[in-house]
């Protein structure tokens, strides 16, 4: 074995899972010229540890084939490097080349029109060349692409299939960008199902077929997904209303007798079916954002919501309104409802906030023709969903995300049918969080969001009572809620009103009171210029010692006042900056003293 490195070869990389004298052969991948010449090979081998070991080199002239010769002569010895003897480690002056390069070239003039297949590795490409498919990888992968190899795309379509690990992740978007420029369509594909560390090798070998397979490019290829800017912007793909005939099937009832279908799948038990969008309204700053996290996080845990069941799955919660210092305290007052750690939570629930990207939405409407534009983002969100597995997932809100008329009907029905479509995809359950109209309608625009959805949730706030909400099903297509869901606000969530200890309900209205008195104490010390600290070092301006003696402080004692100072400091409402301070003789003279620098919502933070 020519360069062979004594005991052990990992190709010159020590990080690499070395080539031992355990490891045994499992594939050999030639690599050939466009006119056929041998170049080189791969050898792959597996580990005793599992792992998997890769040589490349070259086949001496007139050497059988490695791995039937593994099988012809001793496997043993051959397993212990003898049958190496025959191959010499590296690839030489030879180029980079693209795997089964004379039959990729050859399906160009042969098969112009159909899909080629980019795959991550030769074995793949193997698998898809004995369905009969149009199959390539690159040697090196994605980070040795080299220019000269979008020649053999030109004018194809291209479908960059993505393994289901942090490396197919991150190549997929650099190779489709690379091929963008000469190919017809580029499209990435993350098939539905598959697990940790699969590739589509797995997701066929589950009993799929090349008919799921096509079927699963063309759906993709359909929304626009990574497409060619060959027609139009690059970033807004548009959904071709010119496109080829769909292929349905009709299915009679007759075939159907004795068949027993399968119970409806539900995330959160009757108000949240799996594989479907679901609308949750609620008056501005009413709690929406705080329930839809909240139902993120026992989701993630698989804890019970409000007393329904949940189904256990990876949440994500993406909001266009809130950055994430406010997702953070948030997430920390739903997680303490739900009785876990943030740790315990764990990688089961991600956030995301869209507050610093300044285009937000997922669809817009080509006013020219009318037609739905589907937006980058939507893809993002969409590969975000299928890397995760996530099957629960919030977007916040409505107004954001769809760049389209909400009275007319057939705008409203593309985008929530483009949304169903993902919800389909991926299993999902998608809650999309919007407000009302303002006729007190539980829906924004026409009746078109209310009748395109199949699942409604609705929550009211309650007259007279700041800190109460009801939850229920304004809509309900596949279950029924009885009875509407009490719901108070306590200890930073909105929690089921029967689950709140006896006696902790009048403990948190009192604390709201009296935050809400320090507040307009402070309010009215600040607009008469009379600064107050937070340091008690500062003796009659101590502001719960002066707030005591105002006449507005309702006899609330200095220690009470004490308590709402930490609270509302610890939310960020109030902090020590310089205030202006005027004095005579003095112009633009500062004090240090509290104010209040962030607004209380009602909805978002009750008292």
């Amino acid at each position: 074995m020519t360069g062979r490195v004594e005991g052990s070869w990992s190709e010159g990389d020590p990080d690499k899972p070395q080539w031992d004298r355990d490891t045994a052969l499992e594939a050999e991948y030639h690599y050939h010229h466009e006119d056929g010449r041998y170049a080189y090979s791969i050898l792959k081998g597996r580990r005793f540890d599992g792992d998997k070991a890769f040589l490349t080199g070259r086949r001496f002239a007139g050497a059988l084939d490695m791995l039937k010769l593994s099988q012809q002569e001793n496997p043993e010895a051959f397993y212990r490097h003898a049958g190496l003897e025959r191959f010499e480690i590296g690839k030489g002056d030879e180029p980079a080349l693209l795997y089964r390069l004379p039959e990729l070239i050859a399906a160009a003039s042969e098969r112009p029109d159909e899909w080629v297949f980019l795959c991550e590795g030769e074995k793949d490409v193997e698998t898809l060349l004995d369905l009969d498919l149009i199959a390539t990888t690159n040697f090196g992968g994605a980070s040795k692409w080299q220019p000269s190899f979008n020649r053999y795309f030109a004018d194809r379509n291209v479908c960059v299939l993505l393994d289901r690990d942090p490396v197919g992740a991150k190549r997929g978007p650099k190779l489709a960008a690379r091929l963008r420029k000469g190919a017809r369509r580029v499209v990435m594909l993350s098939l539905v199902g598959l697990r940790q560390k699969e590739d589509v090798t797995d997701w066929l070998e589950e009993g799929r077929t090349k008919g799921d397979l096509l079927k699963a490019v063309e759906a993709v290829a359909a929304r626009g997904s990574g497409s060619s800017p060959a027609d139009g912007d690059a970033n807004a793909p548009r959904v071709d209303s010119e496109r080829e005939k769909p292929e349905i099937s009709l299915t009679s009832a007759g075939s159907l007798s004795g068949a027993a279908p399968g119970q409806r799948e539900f995330i959160v038990a009757k108000a949240v079916p799996a594989g479907l969008v679901t609308m949750f309204t609620a008056p501005g700053g009413a709690g929406k954002s705080h329930i839809a996290l909240y139902l993120s996080t026992c989701v993630a845990l698989g804890s019970r919501a409000y007393g329904l069941s949940t189904t256990q799955a990876t949440s994500i919660y993406i909001t266009a309104e809130d950055d994430d210092a406010e997702n953070t305290r948030r997430l920390i007052g739903a997680a303490n409802a739900a009785n876990a750690s943030l740790e315990r939570i764990g990688d089961n629930l991600f956030l995301c906030s869209l507050v610093a990207l300044r285009d937000k939405g997922l669809v817009r409407v080509d006013l020219q023709t009318n037609k739905i534009v589907v937006l980058p983002l939507f893809e993002v969100i969409r590969q975000h969903i299928l890397d995760t597995g996530a099957r629960f997932v919030v977007l916040d809100n409505v107004a954001h995300f769809f760049e389209g008329n909400e009275n007319i009907r057939a705008h409203v029905a593309g985008f929530i049918g483009l949304l169903n479509s993902l919800a389909l995809e991926t299993g999902a359950a998608i809650i999309l969080i919007s407000h009302p109209n303002k006729a007190g309608d539980s829906y924004s625009g026409s009746t078109a969001f209310q009748n395109q959805v199949r699942s409604h949730i609705h929550l009211d706030t309650v007259e007279g009572d700041p800190d109460a909400r009801r939850l229920r099903l304004a809509k309900a297509n596949y279950a029924r809620m009885e009875e509407p869901l009490d719901l108070r606000w306590h200890r930073g969530a909105f929690r089921l009103e029967a689950e709140i200890p006896a006696g902790e309900n009048s403990a948190t209205a009192r604390e709201r009171h009296e935050d809400q008195r320090f507040l307009e104490c402070l309010a009215a010390r600040n607009a008469d210029h009379r600064p107050v600290s937070k340091h008690v070092q500062a003796g009659s301006s101590f502001a719960p010692k002066a707030f005591a003696l105002m006449p507005n402080a309702d006899g609330i004692t200095v220690e009470h006042f004490r308590a709402a100072m930490e609270r509302l400091l610890a939310t960020g409402i109030i902090e020590q900056v310089e205030l202006d301070y005027p004095k005579p003789g003095s112009p633009g003279h500062k004090a240090d003293g509290l104010a209040q620098i962030r607004q209380v919502e009602v909805s978002d933070e009750p008292f």
